[in-house]
Order: structure tokens, then sequence, then C-alpha cells
């Protein structure tokens, strides 16, 4: 059988600086072959060209390379495929002399050489072509240094999907210094903003700083930046957060994606034979980043020096103190969008330098062991063991041991179970390590020594190489069976016992059994989360001591005016808040004093609402569960007691936690109006919401209910849909829109 041109295999296209390679494998070609040259080399011949069709048309055919004539890699540092620039490209001429080598694959092909005019290797054509998303338009020298972030943020879509992700944000509705919003915000706007980014134009405006309480009462400044600029931080944040991510330590967990609290804690769940804590803390951080450390950082890993002079023009762009401008010497802002990863970038470096600290330890753990033989053990075991010895030989003569020597034996055994065998080497521990932001914790299983050793060498780097200063009040070194560590708001310990480390209990035989005291124990602070309710006025604590005898729970009577149903799901946010934080607290089932106080509150509320009096008539009403079924509906909501037993291996990994009592400063006006009936006639049928003037602008005499709106600045007004229609059209004749009837839902 003769063999035809069997095999189209190349095709070139000169299409606006692309080169395609496409190839086509005929079914019937292919019969033909297996006959003529057999079916072995037609499957190496056939694997060729997939091989070498598929390297030189990869992503969407498309060929692209890096601007300064490096190896081109993809964003998973994986090398895609080896091309080059025979000429050298410049500014005015990135693209070379006109030519280029593509897909070189050794042992395939030599020499695949096209001619090409013009090589546009624009992400905005990459986007355009491939449709590709932001990570494959990034583009990578042979360091692994990114070489084209500022021509990906200055792409309209990259600007719009950072949009996108911020815009439905309330704090963006909240005017930094120069008083814009998001309000308003057109297609033109983008238009200019990515002309001033092409031209390096661009320029951030100062924010607006504001002192916020802390827990401990003192002010902590919040940069408040102008909300269109946040939209340029955003997009530089996401090319910073795909850039770096992978580079950054499995030991971080704060503002990263994927991460969070429950990440950080599970970690800890797992440590084992801790005698020391060290609680980190670093003074002031934010606002002693130094700026020029954190560009040395990122030309690590950009080498673009638009990008760079772009994080330049973001933290030097200042901010507004009592109105007068200040530069930005050193910090980033706490309320930046790009502060997180930016503070992830330079803490990085302390990861990467524990992590050094893991390894060398490590190194000398694996010839010697971290514990050795406890002398006290040991001397009271072979005493015990030389009696026994005794006995048995005295039993061969026919003789008993003495009383003496039996009392003693039973003495030492009791000894020996309060010691452990082992003992920590003195020159030698085990140590863990885990940061969250600019918390970190250490868990030490040795001696005191080792762990302050570790905390002069990380104060010692933290000074020397990042300019930062450890918090000496606040680095603490903790016993761990004596003490507790606090993170990520849970305490920390380690289980002790009375008789010494090793801990007595019967199983569920009935036998006794010996456990080491070494596991960790993570426990909710009861009384810091009560506290809290303290300062929210959920309840008051009249005694130091925490049980229900010395606690009062309040009502809250800005809830009053809502609806039943809006007020148990208010208390149900907060109560599932607290429970799904602390899935793996060890003391779960002492949760159930905060259920306790919120369903006492939220009885006497109820109480308050429906003029009943004592919590106790609410109960008589509604059940012990406080069940209520919404009107017009089979639905019934309640606040019945949840499960506590004890999961402490349940953690909801990247869940983003939110403090729940902030559900208490909400403001009223976002009640559902559609619970409503309309204002005017008392339809309940096709409501709409009519927005009017302040209603305490309203020259008019008030009852009671109307006094009540007035206090929470209500500016909306349920209406069915004709009697909204005659509002608008100057119609309406009935009775005042201020005159509100009441809440069918009541």
């Amino acid at each position: 059988m003769s063999v035809n041109p069997y095999l189209s295999i190349v095709k070139q296209l000169e299409e606006g600086g692309e080169v395609k390679v496409f190839y086509a494998l005929i079914s019937t070609t292919t019969v033909g072959l297996c006959v003529s040259v057999g079916y072995s080399l037609t499957q190496a011949l056939y694997r060729m060209l997939v091989i070498m069709s598929a390297s030189i048309t990869k992503d969407n055919h498309l060929v692209t390379t890096s601007k300064r004539g490096h190896v081109v890699y993809n964003a998973k540092e994986e090398r895609r495929l080896g091309v080059w620039n025979s000429g050298l490209p410049k500014r005015g001429n990135p693209h070379g002399n006109g030519s280029a080598i593509l897909g070189m694959i050794p042992s395939l092909v030599r020499n695949i050489h096209t001619e090409v005019r013009k090589l546009d290797n624009s992400p905005k054509l990459e986007a355009h072509v491939g449709q590709k998303s932001q990570g494959e338009m990034l583009m990578w020298d042979a360091e692994g240094r990114c070489i084209n972030a500022y021509n990906v943020l200055c792409e309209n879509g990259v600007i719009q999907s950072a949009y996108m992700k911020i815009k439905s944000e309330p704090g963006n509705m909240t005017p930094g210094h120069d008083k814009e919003t998001l309000d308003g915000i057109t297609e033109g706007w983008f238009d200019k903003t990515i002309s001033d980014l092409t031209k390096e134009k661009f320029t951030f405006k100062p924010t607006r700083r504001v002192y916020i309480p802390k827990a401990n009462g003192k002010m902590r400044p919040l940069g408040i930046g102008s909300p269109r600029d946040k939209i340029i931080q955003e997009a530089f944040r996401a090319i910073l957060e795909r850039v770096l991510e992978n580079k950054f330590s499995d030991k971080s967990h704060g503002f990263r994606p994927g991460r969070g609290c429950h990440s950080a804690l599970a970690q800890i769940r797992y440590w084992n034979g801790i005698k020391w804590f060290v609680e980190g803390d670093i003074k002031a951080f934010f606002d002693n980043i130094d700026h020029h450390i954190l560009e040395k950082l990122l030309r690590k890993h950009f080498n673009d020096q638009r990008f760079i002079d772009l994080y330049w023009k973001m933290v030097r762009a200042g901010y507004i103190e009592f109105g007068k401008k200040l530069s930005s010497v050193i910090g980033v802002p706490q309320g930046g969008i790009a502060s997180p990863i930016l503070s992830n970038l330079i803490l990085n470096e302390l990861d990467r330098y524990v992590e050094l600290l893991l390894e060398e330890n490590n190194l000398k753990l694996q010839s010697k062991t971290h514990t050795i033989r406890n002398p006290a053990y040991y001397s009271a075991d072979y005493r015990i063991q030389g009696i026994s010895k005794l006995e048995r030989k005295w039993k061969t003569m026919g003789k008993t041991l003495d009383l003496n020597r039996k009392t003693e034996r039973l003495e030492l055994i009791k000894v020996r179970s309060r010691i452990p065998s082992t003992i920590p080497h003195p020159s030698l521990a085990r140590f863990y390590y885990v940061r969250y932001a600019d918390d970190w914790l250490i868990g030490v299983a040795g001696p005191s020594s080792f762990a302050s050793e570790l905390k002069n060498k990380i104060s010692i780097f933290l000074r020397d190489e990042l300019k930062l200063e450890l918090s000496q009040e606040k680095t603490l070194i903790t016993n761990a069976a004596k003490g507790k560590a606090h993170f990520l708001g849970t305490e920390i310990y380690r289980t002790s016992s009375v008789k010494g480390e090793i801990k007595r209990f019967k199983n569920s035989k009935g036998h006794s059994q010996r456990i080491p005291t070494t596991s960790i124990i993570m426990n909710a602070p009861i009384s810091k989360i009560v506290s809290k309710f303290v300062g929210k006025e959920l309840v008051t604590w009249s005694s130091s001591i925490l049980k229900e005898d010395n606690l009062t729970p309040q009502p809250i009577l800005k809830w009053v005016n809502l609806p039943i149903r809006d007020i148990i799901l208010r208390y149900r946010m907060i109560l599932n808040g607290v429970l799904n934080y602390y899935t793996f607290s060890n003391n779960k089932p002492s949760l159930i004093l905060i259920y306790w106080i919120l369903r006492k509150s939220l009885a006497k509320t109820l109480a308050t609402k429906l003029k009943l009096g004592t919590a106790r008539k609410v109960y008589l009403k509604f059940g012990i569960d406080i069940k209520y079924r919404i009107p017009e509906t089979d639905k019934i909501i309640d606040f019945s007691r949840p499960s506590l037993l004890p999961t402490p291996k349940k953690f909801l990994g990247n869940t983003d936690f939110t403090d729940s009592l902030r559900v208490i400063d909400w403001k009223l006006r976002t009640v559902n109006f559609f619970n409503y009936v309309c204002s005017s006639c008392g339809s309940s049928e096709d409501l709409q919401v009519h927005h009017l003037k302040h209603i305490r602008t309203i020259d008019a005499d008030l009852n009671s209910f109307d006094k009540q709106m007035a206090a929470i600045n209500r500016k909306q007004i349920p209406l069915c849909r004709k009697c909204h229609h005659k509002v608008h059209t100057g119609e309406y004749d009935g009775m005042s829109l201020k005159n509100l009837n009441k809440i069918k839902t009541d």
C-alpha cells in the first residue's frame, strides 16, 4: 500500500504576532500507516506529533516570551517552554529584533524557527485570545520572579474584578479624605484610572486617620482610605497573593486564603509533651514596618520596577490627622486592603528563621533523644525489683518476706507511680511554632532555659533583620502545667495531676490505669465571654465568682420594637457565633452558661415587648425553648438548648469568624420592611418601600410608637403598590404616612 501524504502535521499562521501550530491526524491515514510501516512505528510517530503539537500549541496556541529573554514559567513555577528572543528587547522595542526561537524539545524538534514581525507579549492579548485567569497572565524569569505584574494590574478585567470584590463591603461607602465613595462610579472612571496607571500618573490619596478603642483601654489608629483607591489596592493585593501565597510558610495562618483561626488552633491540638509556652507579640507591628525592608523583600519576588514604584506610592501616600497632612515614613495603615499581605510578607522572614531553628534542632535530635532516663524513677524501680527478687529467693527457701520490706515496697510503688520514667534532656528539646498575623505561639517540650533561649534569638532576629521590637510585657514564658497561654481567644494548657506527671483514672471496666499528662487542653474563656456580655449590657455581674447566682441577664431594650421573629433570630446569631468558634473546646459543656444568659435576656426582652412583666410568663406563653410560629406560615423558630458534647478535634477550617456581638450594634432600619403591612390601607400584598425625609423633620405630633421610630431615625415607610403610586403622582389623600399601622408579625 502506497503512503500518500497521510499526515498533515504543521500549519503555521502569522497573525498579529501570534504563532499557531495545528495538526490533524486522520483515522484513515492511521490505518494506512499501520499497514505500511507497522503498528509500533505508527504509535511512536503519533505520540511524537501529539507531544510536539501540544507543546507548541499550549495555552490556546499562544506563544509568549519573557520580556528579558529568560525562560518562562507558569503560575505553579513549572517550566513551560524554552523560549528566547533572538534580539535584546529594550523599553521602546520589547519584541527584540523580530524573531523568536520556539518550543525546544531536543529529542523531537531541533530547530523550529518562525519569523514574526511583532510578537505581542501583553497580558491583554493573552486575556483576549485565551480568556486566561490572572495567574495565567503572570510571567516569571529564571529566578522565579514575576516580570509583568504591573502590566497585569493595568488590565481592565483585573481592575473590574477588584471592584466586584469590594463593592458590597459596607466600609466602602465610608468616605475617605476626598469625600468620595463607590456611589456614582462610572465606566469613564475605570478608563481614566487605567490610562493613568499605564502612563504611571496614578497616585494614591492620603488616608483619613481615626482612633478606635482597644480591649486594654488604649486607642488604635485606623486609616480610612478613599474607597476608589481601594479598588487599585485590591488589584495590587490580588497580584501579591497570587505570587506570594505558595511561598508563605505552613506555620502562618493569618489573612491567608483557606486558613484562619481554626487552622492555626488545629495545629496546636496535636502538640505533645509541652512543658513551656512562649507567647509572642510584636510591639506596634503595623506602625513600625520598615518600607525599605518591604521593598527588598518584594524585589525577591518581583522583577518589575513599575510594580515596585506603585508600592512606594501606596505606602508613602500619607494620612490626614486633625486636618493636617502627615507623611508615612514607616508602617502600613491598619485597615488598608494590602496591609495584611504585606505584613505576612515581612513576617514570613520570621517564619523561615524559626523553621531554620527547627531544622537545626531536629538534626540534633536525630542522633540523640530529647529525653533521658529519670534517675529518681529508676532508683525507686531498682529498689522495688531488689525487694521482689529477695522475696522470690526466700520463698524457695521456705521463708517469707518481713513486714518492713513489704511496707517499703508498697511505699516505693506509690512514689514511682508519681514519677515519669523519662525527663527532658538538659541540652535538647522539641519545640513547635505557629503564627497568626503578628501573634505567635511556641510550645517547648524541654527545660525553661531552652524556651528563654528561643525568645532571645527571635528578639535579636526581629531587631537586627526586620527592625521590629518584641513586646517584652506581652511576650510571656508560661508553665504549661501551672499556667495558661492565651492565643486567638483560647486558653491553652497541659493536663496536670496533683500526683505529678502521671494521672490515674478508672477505665470503663473499673480498672485503674495510668496516663501521661502531656496532651493539650484548649478551653473557651467563659469569664472573658461573660465580660464581653457585660460590656454590651446583656448581663450584670455582681461578684468575681462566675456562677448563675451572681449574674443577672438584662433585656436589650433597643430591640423591643422589632418583630418577635427578628428578636429571636438575633439572639440565635449571638449564640451560634460563640458555639461555632469554640467547636473544639474541651470545656464545651460549660458554654451552657452562655446559653442560659442569652435565653434569660431574650425572655426579658420579649416580656418587655409584649408587656408580660416577667420572664416566667414568657416561658409559660412560648415554652422553655421559646418556640414561636411565624404568622401565616408553618415555620417555627425557637431558642432551644444546643448540643454541647465535647468535640475536641472539630475545627471549621478557613471559616471567617467575626464578633457575633456586633449584631447588637446593628442599626434597626435594616429590618425587613416586607414583614410589615401598608402604612396607609393595611394591605399585606405587593408591598414596596417609600423613602421619605427624616421623620423628626415632619412638624406634627407623634404618638408613642412614632416617637420610638423617630428615635431610631426611621426614613422608610412600607406602602402597597397602589398607595405608593398615588404618593408619587400627587393623588394620595389618605392618612398621614407617619402614622404607621401595627406590625403584622406581632
